[in-house]
């Protein structure tokens, strides 16, 4: 962008001289900083800039030095460059004039760009011979997909726009963000990420149905299925027809006629490539003769789910159902069912959709080749076309264009029930900071104020102040609500619409609380309470808010065959309200899981289990406004042949914060940029990859949360060893805090055995200089010395001589589905133990030490366990270490009759065997404690003629 100097103006305003040379200043300073910092709101060149102040109106007059194009959506970007000038002018007005290079006038800015009417949407009309129905005035949510239930906001529609986005500026294939990286930050990036891992998903908890501007699958597969397609990826069973007119991207389509019971079935079946998480979308050609409650099933990695959809309204674009986990292959799938209380109409089969995918569309202005980027990534403009919205506009206008085009094709009821919130944060000289809200201002082109956006504004601008005060900086700036000339509210019709600045990424102190996930978690959650208030308020909507997450969660094996999962009460603050109910989700997959189990308490007993099964489980707190995000997640493997729990797996990994930020540099014209990718900081289900890697080795356990294990102190010393997750825990966050380091310590000297792993645990307690410094925890229980910070690569090998020999491999460094472990301590050994890994290439110290003695036994490792991503290798070492400390454990064990609650003597010592199937000697009072009794495979226990007990090899 080309620059040069302000014309300097002495402005008179009601005959008093005010400060003109610093008028000129904030501009030249937004001018200047904008161009030096990479903060590129426009890529067109200003020749001359003049500012002046008049009666409370700031007024802003550009020279262009080309002509001017009302689509060009830089000019609608001026609004937002411009606009935090009012606060520092002490203006409560902002006209911005331009003139291009063939103009001879100036002409106020919003007159230029004009007005143009959104499309009228007309619904398709189609040849199936239904008989048309009046529609059902109520909007369907997706009420059993998983991350969704009722709540307070149910019935209520929610369009959410994160502003800026990848656009092709000149149409030659350079695709550009709309903001440049400054302090790490990119806009685009941030507010997407706000939006869809937060602020969507406290929504659709609270029973809304929500709606984005942009793409909201981070997921850049993507598999269409079409019924075109056929065999083997669309099937179907019973009698279908296909349709005289067109279906997705211009093929047809099949109907069958719905019916009470099932009569026939289509089945959309993808043949996934990489597993994870995807957004499942459907498509279809809506009609009055539609169902309006038709029967979709989801059948993913955690079982199957059922979710209605509506398809008398919202057709010919990809409406979502939900988001589920899928493995590779073809064994999810999509099946449409025609069964329905709504018979005589039309069930629509046309195509389904997995994953938000890449680019590959042209700019609509100007055509040109895809952005090759994450379709997230990728500008509403860009996203709305993609969409089916039919008229190309500027990125700005067309966010609430679509909107309102979207909404139309809903039902009256939606309509009357929807709002616009825009999040987006800001920028002007690098000291300004702090959060403003607006809503339109009527001066422009459309002067129409849609009902209710001074509402809205007030709400959700109040709540986040109040959120920020309370629970991040009560000195955070409040620059208070106002009004402006934003094309994005501008373009509004019939919602109510706000646009929130959310913080100043060019200022360093906001950019850091914007690259906190906590920040923009609060943020959200702020925002959703502002819009539930602003229903509240207008309509009488339930003033409940969703519960916080519950805490202290475990899973104990019980005997039976059954596993109680228990937890504490979700912690109530301003921001929450109290839990009356949870919902327990089970999996033996680990990351699908089936749909949630509801109870009250605290605690759930599962029963009739399958023996020697890992099982897994999440919950989630209820109350009549919806749903929490759901708990990390715990493991609990059933015995088999009556074989007693030798393990416990402590999850301890809760760290979550900037510095965790993936470091994205991709883009050469941006560099590298911190960005919030939560699956790739701190999944909070590590506890799979641990207990898969037990189960290989054919080892029980139960799971508990770290907090758990300190409220029930008393259970661990029935484990013969505990394996401890630290990922990246720090020093911020405790690795260890001194009550967890007493409980380990008890533990050990009780002759317990333990696996502790992570990458931070010497940097925190074992470095002198460290605010948690404790020396002798760390020197005499976990048998190590500090070494330093930071082996320098990502590889290690094992020890020749040790049992670790030849097990060599890497931990992840971001690239392969964990996290980056950057910093991985550096460990010497101490007190007895002996290095069993080093680093390979970068320091080559130690990795990983291990200690085995008459006291106890334990393992360290400098690098979390869980990051080492060849699963193979991961087995093999956690087998090691498990023989290292408990060798030959699983040869002797007792397999349990039916009679508990007895003792009995034999080879000189007396055995107990009490009702949880614990077995007690009288050397030491403890479950097969330093003093066990060996009992040898075939060796038998009876008492009388009662047959208790006989020693088995491992199962």
């Amino acid at each position: 962008m080309k620059y040069l100097p302000l014309f300097s103006l002495l402005i008179i305003c009601n005959g008093i001289l005010i400060g003109q040379n610093k008028l000129n200043t904030l501009l030249d300073e937004v001018l200047h900083h904008d161009q030096n910092h990479g903060h590129f709101h426009f890529h067109f060149n200003i020749n001359n800039a003049k500012i002046e102040k008049i009666d409370q109106i700031l007024n802003i007059y550009l020279d262009i030095d080309e002509a001017l194009d009302p689509f060009n959506n830089d000019l609608e970007n001026l609004y937002e460059t411009f606009t935090p000038l009012l606060v520092e002018s002490k203006s409560q007005d902002l006209k911005i004039f331009v003139k291009g290079k063939n103009d001879i006038d100036h002409k106020l800015l919003s007159e230029f760009i004009g007005y143009t009417e959104t499309p009228k949407y007309i619904r398709p009309k189609n040849t199936d011979p239904f008989k048309n129905k009046s529609p059902i005035s109520r909007n369907i949510n997706p009420t059993n997909s998983q991350g969704q239930s009722i709540g307070a906001l149910t019935g209520k529609t929610v369009w959410l726009s994160p502003g800026h986005g990848y656009m092709d500026d000149d149409g030659n294939g350079t695709w550009n963000t709309q903001r440049g990286n400054t302090n790490g930050m990119v806009e685009d990036f941030g507010s997407i990420g706000g939006v869809n891992y937060f602020l969507q998903r406290y929504l659709k908890n609270a029973g809304a149905d929500v709606w984005i501007v942009r793409e909201r699958d981070i997921n850049t597969e993507e598999i269409i299925i079409d019924n075109d397609n056929g065999l083997p990826e669309y099937d179907e069973t019973g009698t279908w027809s296909t349709s005289g007119s067109t279906g997705y991207n211009g093929g047809t389509y099949r109907f069958a006629n719905s019916d009470i019971a099932e009569t026939a079935t289509a089945i959309f079946r993808p043949n996934i490539t990489k597993s994870g998480w995807y957004w499942v979308s459907t498509y279809f050609r809506e009609g009055a003769n539609r169902v309006s409650n038709l029967k979709y099933k989801i059948n993913h990695a955690g079982g199957e789910t059922v979710v209605e959809v509506n398809q008398e309204v919202h057709g010919q674009t990809w409406k979502y159902i939900g988001e589920f986990y899928f493995d590779v292959g073809t064994d999810g799938y999509v099946e449409i069912s025609n069964e329905t209380n709504e018979s005589g109409q039309a069930v629509i089969a046309d195509a389904v959709r997995f994953g938000g995918g890449i680019g590959a569309e042209g700019d609509c202005s100007h055509g040109g080749t895809g952005s090759g980027y994450p379709r997230f990534d990728e500008a509403a403009r860009q996203y709305a076309m993609y969409q089916g919205y039919p008229t190309c506009t500027g990125d700005v206008t067309i966010r609430p264009k679509y909107a309102e085009w979207e909404l139309s094709k809903g039902t009256s009821t939606e309509q009357a029930n929807a709002v616009y919130l825009a999040w987006h944060t800001n920028a002007v000289n690098g000291s300004v900071r702090g959060t403003e809200t607006f809503s339109y201002n009527g001066a422009g082109s459309n002067p129409v104020i849609t009902p209710g956006s001074i509402d809205l504004r007030n709400f959700v601008h109040n709540e986040l102040i109040d959120y920020i005060h309370t629970f991040w900086d009560a000195g955070w700036s409040d620059r208070g609500v106002k009004t402006a000339n934003f094309g994005e509210l501008r373009e509004l019709s019939t919602m109510p619409g706000a646009l929130v600045e959310i913080a100043f990424h060019d200022n360093i102190d906001d950019a850091n609380a914007l690259k906190t996930p906590y920040f923009r978690d609060l943020a959200a959650r702020a925002l959703y309470s502002g819009i539930l208030k602003f229903f509240n308020d207008r309509d009488g909507t339930p003033l409940i808010k969703t519960p916080n997450i519950p805490t202290h969660v475990s899973a104990i094996n019980e005997g039976d065959n059954s596993i109680r999962v228990t937890w504490n009460n979700s912690i109530s603050d301003a921001s929450y309200d109290p839990a009356d109910g949870y919902m327990v989700y089970k999996s033996t997959h680990g990351y699908g899981f089936e749909d949630g189990i509801a109870t009250t308490g605290n605690s759930l007993l599962l029963t009739n289990l399958i023996p020697g099964e890992t099982y897994y489980f999440q919950v989630a707190a209820t109350n009549a406004g919806g749903e929490s995000f759901p708990t990390s997640t715990v493991a609990c493997r059933l015995p088999t042949n009556g074989s007693y729990i030798k393990y416990l797996i402590v999850d301890g990994f809760d760290r979550l914060d900037r510095s965790s930020s993936v470091k994205q540099n991709n883009d050469p014209n941006l560099g590298t940029v911190d960005r919030m990718f939560l699956e790739q900081m701190n999944r909070y289900d590590y506890m799979v990859d641990h207990a898969k890697a037990l189960e290989s080795c054919n080892y029980h356990f139960d799971g508990m949360q770290n907090e758990a294990v300190l409220s029930q102190t008393d259970l661990i010393n029935k484990y013969k060893g505990i394996d401890w997750i630290l990922g990246e825990e720090s020093t911020v966050d405790n690795s260890l805090d001194v009550n967890e380091q007493a409980t380990i310590m008890q533990y050990l000297d009780d002759g317990g055995n333990l696996i502790i792993s992570g990458a931070e645990i010497g940097w925190d307690l074992g470095r002198s200089s460290s605010p948690n410094a404790s020396l002798a925890f760390y020197n005499n229980y976990l048998k190590s010395i500090y070494a330093g910070d930071d082996g320098n690569t990502y590889s290690f090998s094992g020890v020749v001589g040790t049992d670790f020999s030849g097990l060599s491999g890497s931990f992840d460094d971001g690239a392969n589905g964990y996290y980056n472990v950057a910093f991985p301590d550096r460990i010497s050994p101490n007190g007895g133990s002996s290095v069993i890994f080093n680093y390979s290439g970068g320091s080559s110290d130690g990795a990983a030490i291990a200690y085995k003695g008459s006291d106890f036994g334990v393992i360290n490792f400098g690098f979390p366990l869980e990051s080492i991503y060849d699963e193979n290798l991961k087995q093999n070492i956690f087998c090691t270490a498990l023989n290292f400390l408990t060798p030959n454990e699983c040869q002797n064990y007792l397999f349990i009759d039916n009679a508990y609650d007895q003792t009995v003597s034999t080879m000189n010592a007396s055995i107990q065997i009490d009702s949880d199937r614990n077995i007690f000697t009288n050397l030491n009072s403890e479950y097969f404690g330093g003093s066990e009794v060996n009992l040898l495979p075939g060796f038998e226990i009876s008492l009388g003629s009662m047959f208790l007990a006989d020693i088995a090899p491992c199962p």
